[in-house]
């Protein structure tokens, strides 16, 4: 989830205007924006990610009684991310942050069994 949507939204949102609206204009906006992430460290972590599970609530399950999935799963099905980095313009952006969840649809979940979001 995090490596496919989140970056792809990130980068979408952040990225300046391309020049052409074209695949390898809009290609190479993004790109500029993902090489100006730098690798968190491990206090960043921490500190600037969240990732959970749905829980049980309101007569519905949660993710680990579900159909196929193991009691002892560690799959995330929401995960926020906060990164710091600069701009290729010089632009500083103290925090970017992205979010995904992978709620069911066939019900609107409001419990997460994460730390508490930051």
């Amino acid at each position: 989830m995090v490596q496919n949507h989140l970056f792809q939204l990130l980068a979408l949102t952040a990225m300046e205007a391309p020049v052409r609206m074209n695949g390898e204009a809009v290609r190479d906006e993004k790109v500029k924006i993902l090489s100006a992430i730098r690798p968190l460290t491990p206090h960043e972590v921490a500190a600037c990610t969240v990732r959970g599970q749905y829980a049980a609530g309101g007569g519905e399950p949660g993710y680990r009684q579900e159909a196929g999935v193991a009691p002892d799963s560690q799959t995330e099905t929401y995960s926020r991310c906060g990164w710091p980095s600069t701009t290729g313009g010089g632009r500083a952006c103290p925090s970017c942050f992205a979010r995904a969840s992978g709620w069911p649809p066939r019900a609107r979940r409001s419990s997460c069994s994460s730390a508490a979001s930051r």
